[in-house]
């Protein structure tokens, strides 16, 4: 489960986990490529001063109930992923990026 690829979503699962208490885990959270091609994504990172996959992030662990696994052997990218934990995306972007 992540931002491009919302098949838990779609399917039930994420529903279905919310409603009976259970996490669901986003096991690789963040496929840098496939963020690129996402426009509000970009527009929100870019007015934020943040990275993408910042954004990504925060839209991931705001959801109910979804816990995320970022993995990266790149130092700066694990800076990154820690700092977007700190990102709080209004409701216009979280509309903006369903």
């Amino acid at each position: 489960y992540n931002l491009p690829d919302r098949t838990y979503a779609r399917n039930g699962v994420l529903g279905y986990c919310q409603q009976n208490c259970m996490l669901l885990t986003a096991y690789t959270p963040v496929k840098r490529q496939d963020l690129a091609h996402n426009a509000p994504l970009r527009e929100i990172a870019q007015a934020r001063g943040v990275t993408p996959q910042q954004v990504a992030l925060a839209w991931l662990v705001s959801q109910p109930g979804v816990i995320t696994i970022p993995a990266s052997a790149n130092p700066r990218h694990q800076a990154e992923n820690l700092a977007a934990v700190d990102l709080e995306l209004s409701p216009a972007e979280m509309e903006s990026l369903a």
